[in-house]
């Protein structure tokens, strides 16, 4: 079974919650609201690579329930990026940073109060084994890990 098909059967699909990616960013700091977009998804499979590219700020910002429930799509999207299968214009905008930026905040924490399953970690684990063979999200990551050293 590929990565891809375990993050389909590891995480479930069911239970979406309440906060949505556009909470998170329906006004930022500075009062700017052109990141909002309707939200037509019943499941995290469903997001749109638009609405990922558009969530950058979402993981700062979401409760951790719902940042876990919708990290498996943006798993999806970074596995499309550094495949080279992701569209052109959806590249580079950061939303694929933002959500190996928060992998590593669990890990950094061993996924202690995270809720998942030993099996989701055994996938997120792999996941992150194939980020760090990819030379702009190992750059990402020795960056912003270095950033959070005291």
């Amino acid at each position: 079974m590929d990565l891809r098909e375990k993050i389909h059967n590891e995480f479930p699909k069911e239970g979406a919650p309440a906060y949505r990616l556009s909470d998170a960013i329906k006004d930022d700091d500075y009062g700017d609201t052109t990141y909002t977009f309707e939200e037509t998804w019943e499941t995290w499979e469903q997001i749109t690579d638009w609405q990922v590219v558009k969530s950058e700020v979402f993981f700062s910002f979401a409760p951790k329930n719902a940042a876990i429930y919708v990290l498996p799509r943006f798993m999806l999207f970074v596995l499309d990026e550094i495949e080279g299968i992701l569209p052109q214009e959806y590249q580079s905008f950061g939303a694929g940073d933002a959500a190996v930026w928060f992998i590593e905040s669990l890990k950094r924490k061993n996924y202690r109060n995270s809720g998942l399953s030993d099996s989701q970690i055994s996938v997120i684990e792999q996941f992150l084994s194939l980020v760090y063979q990819d030379y702009d999200y190992s750059v990402t990551v020795t960056i912003d890990v270095a950033k959070e050293k005291p």
